[in-house]
C-alpha cells in the first residue's frame, strides 16, 4: 500500500471535500515521490493512494479556505510510477506532468 501524507497549504470549511488535482509539481516517472498541486485554497489537506499494475488512483480531500491561492499534497508510492496513468479520483482524469525542466527556470 502507497503512503500518502497529509499537507497543510487562507474562512475554513469544517469539512473534508474532495480536491481536484491539476498537475505535478515534481516528480519524474521512475520516482516514487510526488507534489501535487490542487487548484483549490485549502487548510488541510489528505491524500490517499491506490495503485494497481496499469494506474495509480489519487483521492485527495480537503478543508476548503477562502482566499486566492493553491494547495498541494504529496504522495509516496510504493512502487515507481513507470508506464502507468496518474488518476485524480475526484474527476478520473489524467494528472499533468510539467512540460519544462528546472533547466528551463530563468535565474535570477
Amino acid at each position: 500500500m502507497a503512503m500518502a501524507l497529509v499537507v497543510s497549504a487562507c474562512s475554513v470549511s469544517p469539512f473534508f471535500t474532495s480536491a481536484n488535482v491539476i498537475a505535478v509539481e515534481f516528480g519524474e516517472r521512475e520516482e516514487h515521490h510526488f507534489l501535487l498541486i490542487l487548484n483549490e485554497c485549502s487548510r488541510e489537506v489528505v491524500a490517499s493512494v491506490e495503485e494497481t499494475p496499469a494506474r495509480v488512483v489519487v483521492t485527495v480531500r480537503h478543508r476548503a479556505k477562502a482566499g486566492d491561492c493553491g494547495s498541494t499534497a504529496e504522495i509516496i508510492l510504493e512502487d515507481p510510477l513507470g508506464d502507468r496513468e496518474l488518476i485524480d479520483a475526484h474527476d478520473g482524469h489524467p494528472i499533468l506532468f510539467p512540460t519544462w525542466t528546472p533547466e528551463d527556470i530563468p535565474e535570477d
